[in-house]
C-alpha cells in the first residue's frame, strides 16, 4: 500500500508469502480500474462502485425517504461526489471490503449500495452490514438477496466471523 515514487509503482510485492491469487488479482484489477465483482445472485451485481457511479448514487441518497435513516449524507451534492471518489479511490483498496454498487443484472443500472463496513458499537470495533436501496426499488426483495450475498462473501471469502447489523426501528 506505500507509494514508491521511485519505482513509479502503487504497490511493491516484496514477498509473495502469504499472498493469495485472489488478494493478487484484485489488487491488479483495482491498479487498472476494473471493479471487483463481490457476487452475483439471481437478479443482482454486487462489485466496487467507481468513480462514475457518484452521480448516480447521489440521485438515490439524496431521495427524501432514503435521507430520513443515513446519518452520515451532506446536504450538498459536490461534497457528496467528493467523498464518493475518495471512497472508491482509498477504502476498497486499503481493506479489501466497504459498501459496494448493487446493480440490476438486466440493465447494469445502480439501484443501491451493500456491504460491510467497521463501526465502534458499545466501544467494540465490529464489522457492520450496511445497505441502501433506491425507493423505487423497495418491495422487491432486492435488500434481501444483497444482503444474503454480502453475509455469504464475508463469511466464505474474507473469514469474518460475525456481521453486526443496526436498524433503526422506524425503518
Amino acid at each position: 500500500g506505500e507509494n514508491v515514487p521511485e519505482f513509479r509503482a502503487q504497490y511493491q510485492i516484496t514477498t509473495v508469502e502469504g499472498a493469495e491469487l485472489y488478494y493478487l488479482q484484485q489488487s491488479y484489477q483495482r491498479m487498472i480500474g476494473e471493479p471487483v465483482v463481490i457476487a452475483m445472485t439471481e437478479r443482482l451485481i454486487i462489485r466496487e462502485m467507481t468513480v462514475e457511479d457518484a452521480e448516480a448514487l447521489w440521485e438515490i441518497q439524496n431521495q427524501e425517504e432514503v435521507r430520513r435513516y443515513t446519518e452520515d449524507i451532506s446536504e450538498d451534492r459536490q461534497t457528496e461526489l467528493e467523498k464518493h471518489m475518495a471512497y472508491v479511490r482509498h477504502v476498497y483498496p486499503m481493506y479489501g471490503y466497504g459498501l459496494w454498487g448493487v446493480y440490476r443484472k438486466e440493465d447494469g443500472k445502480l439501484i443501491g449500495r451493500c456491504g460491510i463496513q467497521d463501526y465502534e458499537y458499545d466501544g467494540v470495533w465490529e464489522v457492520e452490514l450496511g445497505y441502501l436501496l433506491d425507493p423505487a426499488e423497495w418491495g422487491r426483495g432486492y435488500a434481501i438477496e444483497a444482503v444474503r450475498a454480502v453475509i455469504k462473501y464475508a463469511l466464505d471469502c474474507m473469514d469474518i466471523q460475525s456481521v453486526l447489523a443496526l436498524i433503526a426501528p422506524e425503518n
